[in-house]
């Protein structure tokens, strides 16, 4: 009787261990080659969330001029897609002027041309004491 009972805790023990062995999650391993006959693991995760005081909108360019040597686009909000933590709302149908980079006038100029949409990513600027800029969006980066 001892001997049944042994067996079976036995038995129990072994099958779960079988059975929590063989769960898989989301976040699993994933084996990629370098190359050469090593085999980096890799582990597969969410994508990275906006950072605080930013948010991916779509919109349109509505004018671009230049002013003291730098350029500057008027857009309008048509989307708003994602919002980074602790971000001011942004009302669709809004309009912003941004101080834009040279790196992306040339593809804001295509979109105004095209009357097309851009989807950029924007940064609230607080700014602080002392800072020219106070209290302003800017362009962090053109995502298509």
């Amino acid at each position: 009787m001892k001997l049944k009972k042994q067996l079976y805790l036995l038995l129990s023990a072994i099958t779960f261990f079988l059975i929590t062995s063989c769960c898989t999650t989301k976040n699993e391993l994933k084996e990629e080659s370098n190359g050469e006959n090593n085999v980096m693991l890799k582990r597969e995760s969410a994508p990275i969330p906006l950072a605080p005081g930013t948010a991916e909108i779509v919109c349109k360019v509505k004018d671009m001029y230049e002013k003291e040597n730098k350029s500057f686009a008027k857009i309008k909000v048509n989307e708003i897609k994602e919002y980074g933590p602790s971000t001011k709302p942004i009302a669709v149908g809004s309009e912003f002027e941004f101080a834009i980079k040279d790196s992306y006038k040339n593809r804001f100029e295509k979109s105004k041309s095209s009357n097309s949409e851009i989807e950029i990513t924007i940064a609230y600027n607080r700014g602080g004491v002392g800072q020219e800029l106070n209290g302003v969006w800017n362009i962090i980066k053109i995502n298509k």
